[in-house]
């Protein structure tokens, strides 16, 4: 088995590249998801309890997962919609769990009459 400092190293290099799948052409998100995970790491870098450092590696796992499969980037039109750019990519097989957001907009003739969900 690697050792801890191993472990992090490969955790680190597969956050970087999955961020590179999230925001494909987005140079902002690149950039900003850069540093953050940099900033991370660093604040994390002197964390010598074991317990500690493999909570945080299951944390880079839960990480990696949803920058693969749980992201999507739309860009608002003129209508006021969104158009989801790029396709969709399904979540990885880890015990992975990734809720359903169904979004929709409330009118004034909904069932309850006041115009609000609920």
């Amino acid at each position: 088995m690697a050792s801890l400092r191993q472990q992090v190293l490969h955790g680190s290099k597969r956050l970087m590249r999955a961020r590179n799948v999230a925001f494909p052409n987005d140079a902002v998100a690149l950039s900003a998801s850069r540093t953050e995970l940099k900033t991370q790491f660093l604040a994390n870098a002197s964390e010598k309890d074991k317990a500690s450092v493999q909570e945080m590696l299951a944390g880079i796992d839960e990480v990696e997962d949803m920058l693969r499969g749980g992201i999507a980037q739309g860009v608002l039109t003129e209508e006021g919609n969104y158009n989801v750019k790029g396709k969709f990519i399904p979540p990885p097989t880890r015990n992975f769990y990734l809720p359903t957001i169904s979004l929709m907009k409330t009118s004034q003739n909904s069932e309850t009459g006041n115009g609000k969900c609920g």
